[in-house]
């Protein structure tokens, strides 16, 4: 079920088990249907695929997170670090 999923995809990420990590958000993703469990997996997913420094596939969810929760700040809180983290890096 999602929330099987969702959580083994948070205990991962804890464990920095960035690519279960992954796995786990994608099939929580996968299995719901409900606007906001999909964008917290989608979320998940951003942070994994960041802390794999698969930049491209975190910016992604990220966005994808943000479209389907506009008015949650999550989402928008990590693009915005993400870009900030972009700029340190390309200088």
């Amino acid at each position: 079920s999602y929330s099987d999923f969702y959580k083994i995809g948070e205990v991962s990420l804890k464990k920095k088990e960035f690519k279960e990590a992954l796995e786990y958000f994608s099939k929580a993703s996968d299995k719901s249907g409900n606007p906001i469990e999909k964008a917290d997996a989608l979320l998940g997913m951003a942070i994994a695929s960041d802390s794999l420094k698969d930049y491209v596939k975190a910016k992604e969810y990220g966005i994808a997170s943000h479209k389907l929760l506009p008015d949650e700040t999550e989402g928008l809180e990590f693009l915005s670090e993400l870009y900030q983290k972009g700029e340190q890096i390309c200088h």
